[in-house]
């Protein structure tokens, strides 16, 4: 995993997390640590990449169970994080150090 510190802007708390790959399930988690302990919480924060439709899934669960539970968090930051995601990828090198061009003049069936 890798070890992310932060700050919220909205209320100034310094925040550490685990965040962790599952590329077989297709998820970015991200597990909160507790400050004065340094142990993860019982919950984790997920970005699940879905396909037939193509979508991207924002939820949280419980890290004991894996079901999900209500997340408190605010739609606002969530959905101006979402066009940066997008551009990012977008940088992102694809496969074998390629690069996915966008595919024109084409039709879908």
């Amino acid at each position: 995993f890798l070890v992310r510190t932060m700050t919220i802007n909205a209320t100034g708390k310094i925040v550490e997390e685990h965040i962790r790959t599952d590329k077989s399930k297709g998820e970015m988690t991200f597990r909160t640590m507790d400050v004065f302990t340094k142990q993860e919480t019982g919950e984790e924060r997920v970005i699940a990449m879905k396909v037939q439709p193509l979508r991207l899934e924002f939820y949280s669960r419980s890290v004991c169970t894996g079901a999900r539970v209500h997340w408190a968090a605010p739609v606002e930051p969530l959905q101006a994080m979402i066009p940066k995601l997008v551009k990012q990828a977008g940088k992102t090198p694809v496969g074998m150090g390629t690069y996915s061009r966008e595919l024109t003049g084409v039709t879908w069936q």
